[in-house]
């Protein structure tokens, strides 16, 4: 089995204690932290924005399900990778979380093994996803850093364009594309169009229509 990853949290929400006790007892035998909520409510009510690791959740409880607090935490824009748990696992059951972004989908009672080994991978996912983000947000603080005139050159750049046909499109002097380039490339660290195509890939900051 993988090292755990260190400062992630296993958290566990379950209206059931015997099965809280028994998985976070589980979960802490790998050298794992495990925080349990009686309810999707009381997890609610402690979340952090700055929250890391995962999340097994039961899904049928008392007041908000495990289908609706997916639903929330999906709204609020959390990361956590989860794990479904029910006693009543089937096909259209499982495929709904799964389209909903679950990471895993268990039938109780689990198997520890098993269980352990989706924990790890889960864990690997929300480090794999706070990499990305980083990566992202570093991209958008660079791109950001542009004029509206040069970020609309670099994406005429970046689609394939000659300084002498973005000249020709903006109206704007051969020289001035050439500068405003330069001043793309400095601001950026950029070092080729090849790694500023990348950049813009990466930020997220182009819908469909560009």
């Amino acid at each position: 089995m993988n090292q755990p990853i260190e400062s992630d949290t296993v958290y566990l929400v379950d209206d059931d204690a015997a099965v809280r006790d028994s998985i976070s007892l589980l979960i802490e035998t790998v050298g794992l932290n495990c925080r349990t909520y009686p309810s999707a409510e009381a997890f609610l009510a402690g979340l952090d924005a700055e929250i890391r690791g995962c999340l097994i959740l039961d899904m049928r409880m008392e007041g908000m399900s495990g289908f609706e607090l997916q639903e929330e935490l999906n709204q609020r824009g959390c990361m956590l990778p989860t794990i479904f748990l029910s006693a009543h696992g089937d096909v259209p059951t499982t495929v709904r979380a799964m389209k909903a972004g679950a990471a895993d989908f268990l039938t109780k009672p689990v198997n520890g093994a098993l269980l352990l080994d989706r924990v790890q991978s889960a864990l690997a996912l929300a480090h794999a996803r706070r990499q990305a983000q980083r990566v992202r947000q570093n991209a958008r603080r660079k791109l950001e850093s542009l004029t509206e005139r040069e970020f609309e050159i670099l994406k005429l750049a970046t689609g394939g364009q000659t300084n002498k046909e973005i000249a020709r499109e903006l109206g704007i002097s051969f020289r001035t594309v050439e500068v405003h380039r330069s001043h793309i490339l400095l601001k950026t660290g950029a070092t080729s169009l090849f790694e500023l195509s990348q950049l813009l890939r990466v930020s997220g900051l182009l819908t469909d229509a560009d």
